[in-house]
């Protein structure tokens, strides 16, 4: 009785029909379960897909309303940098263009004299945004707010706060100190005033002196 002996070769082949055949069969067996895990797989990627370009485009989306907020704050229209910050406020008040736009919007009804309201959109975006980029000119806009209101001592205080956070050459210390002596001569602590107002004359020339 002869035996064949299978080379190399027809052993992998033989080895990658028999493969062959038990994938094919497992996915006749299964292939309602197949078809829903590539179905899944595909949406997956879609769903992924989408994403990524929903939030490219909700980014310039947002990015294009601070802009025409911003914009109409340089015009100088107050009323509609308000209107405009109601709108981003409203679809985009969770991303960084809301918080900018709450010191915006106190800026705008500060300009307009609606102190109380820009306290509290000044006061929103500290709360929101601390550390950032307009977090000085926010806590100037408030101490400015409260001095048009009347309310000097808490202005003052204010003003202080902003001076001893800032370098000396920085330009808001300057604004602060310049505002701060002029609360301090209002409420008559006129030493207090000099005092304030002394350091800023240092090095000046003799016709600032």
């Amino acid at each position: 009785m002869s035996s064949k002996h299978l080379t190399k070769e027809e052993l992998r082949h033989d080895s990658f029909v028999e493969t062959t055949a038990r994938v094919t069969a497992y996915l006749q067996n299964n292939f309602m379960t197949v078809l829903v895990i590539l179905v899944g797989v595909a949406l997956d990627a879609v769903v992924s897909v989408f994403f990524v370009q929903s939030q490219k485009r909700t980014a310039v989306q947002a990015d294009q309303a601070f802009f025409r907020v911003t914009s109409r704050y340089t015009q100088g229209v107050y009323s509609e940098v308000l209107i405009e910050a109601d709108a981003v406020l409203e679809r985009y008040g969770d991303r960084d263009e809301g918080k900018w736009t709450l010191y915006y919007a106190g800026a705008a009804h500060l300009a307009l004299s609606e102190n109380d309201r820009a306290i509290e959109r000044f006061d929103e975006y500290l709360a929101r945004d601390d550390g950032g980029q307009y977090e000085l000119s926010a806590r100037l806009g408030k101490a400015l707010a409260l001095e048009s209101r009347g309310d000097l001592e808490q202005a003052a205080g204010l003003y202080a706060g902003i001076q001893d956070s800032t370098d000396e050459d920085n330009a808001t210390h300057i604004q602060a100190a310049i505002a701060r002596t002029r609360v301090l001569q209002e409420l008559g602590r006129i030493p207090e005033a000099i005092a304030v107002l002394e350091p800023l004359l240092v090095g000046a020339g003799p016709e600032i002196r």
